[in-house]
Order: C-alpha cells, then sequence, then structure tokens
C-alpha cells in the first residue's frame, strides 16, 4: 500500500535520541516514504543518522509540530495520491507494538482517519502525537483546506487550540468522523477520573515551589495546610463525575504493559503531571518490560531535563510532594490513593506511586475519620456490627482459639471472648492497641505479620488488612497466615481505591489465587456474607479435578437457582400488577359516572332529604 509518513523533531542540543531513530524504522515497515521534518540545528553525526534512515526537511524552530508536518506535506507533493499518510512527532516512545497492528485495529473498523487516544480536555478530539489518514480523509477537500489555511502559531496553546482540536472539528465538521486506536472501558475512564481528583486535591493541599523562585534556606520540608482539606476535597470532587474530562496518555500511562496504549509520552515520564510517580517506578517498570524501547530513554530525560526546568516544567513534583506530604493522614477522604495497583497483569508488582504505609498512618486521624461511626470500642454501631459477626462466626466455624490480623482495637476480639473463644489480636499501630476494647485488653499486642506468627490457631481472621499492605509482602504474609492454622476468615475490598491506605486493592480472583497456592481453598458451603459480600471461608484441604468441578458446580447451581427463582418471582409480581392494572382500568369508567351522579341536582336533593329523614328519626 502506498503510505507516507512524516514525522515532527526537535531537540535543543541538536541531537537525535534513540527512541526517535527507533520510531523511524517502525514508520519505515509499513511506509514507502518516511520524511523527518527537523526544527533543531542538528549536529553532522545527527544529521547522518537521520538521513540513513529517512528523507530530511530541516526548517526554522517556530509554528510548533502543525508547521513541521505542513512543511512535510509540501515535501510529499503525491500525498494526495497516497492510500494513507502518517503524521507523528518525537513526544513518545514506542511503538510498543507494530504499527500493522495499530493501523489494522483502526482501519478495519472503515475509520476515514485515525488517532491513537481521543481527549475531552476543552473539546473531544483526537490526539495529535501520531494521526492517520486514510483515502477518504485524503481526497476530501476539508484535508487540504486546513493545511493550506495553517498559520504559524506562537504559543503551545494555540497549538492546542487551533491545531490539534481544530483539526478534529474542521474534519468532523466535513463528515469525517475519527476513530481513536485506545478506547478506554469503563473501569479505566474511573481509574483515570480517580487519578486526576487525588492529583487536583494534592495540589491544593501542598505548598509545592516554584522552580524559578529562588530558593528559601530551612531545616524542615513545607508542610501541607490541614485547614483546607475541606477546600481541597471540593475542588477536586468534580473530577470524579462520569464524562470529565482526562489525558489518557497520562491517566493511563500503565495501559502500556498489556499493548492497549501502544505508545508512552514523554511528559508523563518528564513531569509527572498526575503525581503517579515518586521514586521512578514508571520509569523502572517501562525499561524491564520493554528494554529495547527504553534504551537511552533515561539518559534522554536527563539531558534535557535542565531546558525544560528552565521553563518550570520537568522538575518531578511528586517528588517534592512526597518530601512535603509524607503521612497519609492528609489523604482522608475520596481523594485519597487511587487504585495503585498497575493494570499490568504481574503478580507482585509495588503500587504504582510507590506508596509506603507505616504505623503512624493509623493514629487518632484515621479512627476518627474511618468509614462509618469513628471507630472505638465506646461505639455502640461497632460493637453490634461485631457482635453478630463472632456469633455467626462461633455458630458455623466452633473455633477454641483464634487469631484477628489486624485487630485494631479488639471489638472483634472482645466479641469473640465474651462468647468463650480464647481470642487474641495483633495489630501494628500502637494507637490502635492502645485504645483496646477492655474485653480484649491483655490479648492484644503489637507485632507485624511479614513476620512468622509463633503459635496456631483455629481461626485466623484477617478483617479488611490485606489491601494496606504492599504487593510485594503478600506471599510472605499469607505464607505466615497459612502456616499458623488450617481455618482463614478473609475479607478483603475488591474495590474501595478511594482510602488512602488502601495501597494493594485487588480482586477475589487474585487472593484466591495466592492461598491456593498454600493449600487453602474456598468452602462454598460456607456463606461468610455475615461479614461483608466478598468474604470468604478458606481451609487447607486437597483439591483433586473432581472436587474444585464439583464445588464450582454446585454454586454455580446454587446461582442459577436463585437467578430462576428471583426472576419467576418477578413474573409472577409482574403478572399480578397487570392483573390489579385492569381491574383499576375497569374501575375507572364507573367512577367516573358515580363522580357525575354525586355532582348532579337530583343527588344533591335526594342526598339533603335523606339527612333530614335520619335527624327526624333521631329526635323520635
Amino acid at each position: 500500500m502506498n503510505t507516507l509518513a512524516i514525522l515532527a523533531h526537535f531537540d535543543p542540543d541538536g541531537l537525535v535520541a534513540p527512541h526517535v531513530l527507533r520510531h523511524v524504522d517502525a514508520l519505515a515497515e509499513v511506509a514507502a516514504r518516511v520524511i523527518v521534518v527537523s526544527s533543531a540545528e542538528l549536529v553532522d553525526e545527527a544529521r547522518d543518522a537521520i538521513t540513513s534512515r529517512a528523507e530530511l526537511v530541516v526548517r526554522p524552530n517556530e509554528g510548533y509540530d502543525f508547521a513541521s508536518w505542513q512543511a512535510g506535506l509540501r515535501h510529499l507533493e503525491s500525498w494526495r495520491e497516497a492510500e494513507r499518510v502518517i503524521i507523528a512527532n518525537d513526544s513518545v516512545v514506542g511503538p510498543l507494538v507494530p504499527y500493522s497492528t495499530i493501523v489494522s485495529g483502526v482501519v478495519e473498523g472503515g475509520a476515514p482517519w485515525w488517532g491513537i487516544t481521543a481527549s475531552r480536555e476543552r473539546a473531544t478530539h483526537l490526539q495529535s502525537y501520531l494521526l492517520g489518514f486514510e483515502r477518504p480523509a485524503l481526497e476530501h477537500p476539508a484535508f487540504a483546506d486546513f493545511w493550506d489555511g495553517l498559520a504559524l502559531f506562537e504559543d503551545r496553546l494555540d497549538a492546542v487550540l487551533q491545531g490539534e482540536i481544530g483539526l478534529s472539528e474542521s474534519l468532523s465538521a466535513a463528515g469525517l468522523e475519527g476513530r481513536p486506536f485506545f478506547a478506554p472501558s469503563p473501569a479505566d475512564d474511573r481509574l483515570a477520573r480517580q487519578r486526576r481528583a487525588r492529583v487536583e486535591y494534592l495540589r491544593r493541599m501542598t505548598p509545592i515551589p516554584d522552580p524559578s523562585a529562588p530558593p528559601v534556606p530551612s531545616e524542615e520540608p513545607p508542610v501541607p495546610y490541614a485547614t483546607t482539606r475541606l477546600r481541597a476535597q471540593r475542588g477536586a470532587a468534580p473530577y470524579l463525575v462520569a464524562g470529565t474530562s482526562y489525558n489518557p496518555m497520562n491517566a493511563l500511562w500503565d495501559r502500556a504493559f498489556d499493548g492497549q496504549l501502544p505508545f508512552v509520552k514523554l511528559e508523563t515520564l518528564r513531569d509527572d503531571p498526575y503525581l503517579l510517580d515518586p521514586y521512578d517506578t514508571m520509569l523502572q517498570e517501562l525499561e524491564e518490560a520493554f528494554p529495547r524501547e527504553f534504551d537511552g530513554v533515561r539518559d534522554y530525560l536527563e539531558r534535557i531535563s535542565r531546558t525544560f526546568a528552565a521553563a518550570g516544567r520537568g522538575r518531578n513534583p511528586a517528588r517534592e510532594w512526597a518530601a512535603a506530604a509524607p503521612r497519609s493522614e492528609h489523604l482522608t477522604g475520596p481523594w485519597g490513593t487511587p487504585p495503585p495497583v498497575h493494570i499490568r497483569p504481574q503478580e507482585g508488582t509495588t503500587p504504582v506511586d510507590g506508596t509506603s504505609i507505616g504505623p503512624d498512618d493509623y493514629g487518632d486521624a484515621y479512627y476518627s475519620h474511618y468509614n462509618g461511626p469513628a471507630y472505638d470500642p465506646a461505639e455502640p454501631h461497632w460493637q453490634q456490627f461485631f457482635g453478630r459477626v463472632a456469633q455467626r462466626v462461633v455458630d458455623i466455624l466452633h473455633p477454641a482459639t483464634s487469631l484477628d490480623v489486624g485487630c485494631a482495637m479488639g471489638i472483634f476480639v472482645g466479641n469473640l471472648r465474651e462468647l468463650g473463644v480464647d481470642a487474641e489480636g495483633v495489630d501494628h499501630s500502637d494507637y490502635a492497641i492502645s485504645k483496646a476494647d477492655p474485653r480484649a485488653e491483655g490479648h492484644l499486642r503489637v507485632g507485624d505479620i511479614t513476620e512468622p506468627l509463633v503459635g496456631r490457631w483455629d481461626l485466623i481472621s484477617a478483617i479488611e488488612v490485606l489491601e494496606h499492605l504492599p504487593a510485594s509482602q503478600m506471599d510472605v504474609v499469607i505464607a505466615n497466615i497459612c502456616s499458623a492454622t488450617d481455618t482463614v476468615l478473609l475479607s478483603t475490598t475488591p474495590d474501595d481505591f478511594n482510602e488512602g491506605t488502601h495501597i494493594n486493592v485487588r480482586p477475589p480472583s487474585y487472593w484466591a489465587a495466592l492461598f491456593a497456592s498454600q493449600g487453602f481453598h474456598r468452602r462454598f458451603d460456607i456463606d461468610a456474607s455475615f461479614l461483608s459480600h466478598w468474604a470468604v471461608v478458606l481451609q487447607r484441604r486437597p483439591m483433586d479435578v473432581r472436587t474444585v468441578v464439583a464445588d464450582y458446580e454446585t454454586a454455580l447451581w446454587d446461582l442459577k437457582r436463585e437467578n430462576v427463582g428471583t426472576r419467576e418471582a418477578v413474573i409472577h409480581r409482574d403478572r399480578e400488577l397487570a392483573d390489579l392494572r385492569a381491574k383499576v382500568a375497569r374501575l375507572e369508567p364507573a367512577e367516573k359516572r358515580l363522580a357525575a351522579v354525586e355532582r348532579s341536582t337530583s343527588y344533591r336533593v335526594a342526598s339533603g332529604a335523606a339527612r333530614r329523614l335520619r335527624w327526624t328519626k333521631r329526635g323520635s
């Protein structure tokens, strides 16, 4: 196919980075001609590297990338006869999948033009770091009109508004709808909005210094102003609303690991605009996952950091935030850490933002703002809740001894002891243990479940605790738990991403797999929903294929039977409702006739006579 490609290039030092040359090589695999339009003062080595791979057009450094693409189209006089034209720039690393995969993913749907990502910021449009135009778009007058009428942009905002957004709007007005290669799922969208809300909250809560301002000598890092928390929450709240705009390349960068995003923006790694990576986690994991594609990217970012720092960018604000606000109590409320585990399907990955949670994070501020009423042994809500849970545990599991890991103030332990169970608890918060339930005093201790548990219990419970520990510790923690019991009561939230200390939120399948590796499997005949919808009882037991199939088929049959029963009940209720509506419809005419009779003169005369007759009878 007659495909042409234009790559816009700029480098402050007149060099050409390795990732740019790899992008040129990737374009050459699908394009008959590749033109690199550079607005840099190229050194001889860079010029030779480009011309050995593609045609080179050099132009003045003005007008941003759209001026480069315009110059490339003018250089390519044959673009009007091409089947496809691809325009790209050097602001991304990739592709991480073959270009043929990208093209087939959008062209097979019949799109006249396409891009990698769509954005709703300022207006719905395809982001211009890479766009492809098929024959229907190339032969439409709107395409040539846009480029012929394009003027040099004086600032970056004009390039976005008139160039990037203007191109989308011009082609859309001509009936040419573009299609993105990456379409975020509802879960992706929700995650991105949570990350956007979080960064807006942190920016309002944290005084990040201006890099252009002179340094102020101080031995202490700046501290967030806790009094502005409510104002920060209100400022961040709109970003959680469905339909709110965000930059998918920044907010969903980790979709690169599963191939859904075939490029990574250098801006994401350089500026960290969503404050996701205070410890270089992003770049390190990308280097491990894509060693060839990210070879030399770290050196390039370090080389250009001086240029961008002078413009107030490239300063890694997340690193400054980490120094200014190390305590998670500043993240309370729905603006806490978003889902920290990468979308990357790999066990043992560390949180995306490098969050480190310690015992000091579980103090008075944490428990006084707990989910629901303040978490306190004197609070009736929690006593009643754990009282019901303890009674069901005793009725179903009959433990003589138990250990509650992450016991907090021991409310559950206290209720178990009241029912005759020799219950103990362990938690790594000194504050929580100091506020122990009176019935549990002397039976709670400060400890770390990443260390081996000394002793053995009939039951070990882990109630909303494992999601507070990093994924890198899970194998050790679960091995410690399983070595000290044969029965585990587990409840760990699968979807509460808004709590700042939840750094390892995972679906139930993740925990099931980890416990299965220790020989523990779910008891399908025990319903643990008295604790939470996602709670399960796991026991050490051999599981051959027949047992696994029988258990899952039994559970599936119960669900199907419940589903059918519910559906039949709904149908029966709908039929009863239809019968009642029919009766009402039959009564409505009679009601109208009765109302007409009551309004008539003869009825009023007859009713008056009847009243007088009743009074006469009473008088006699």
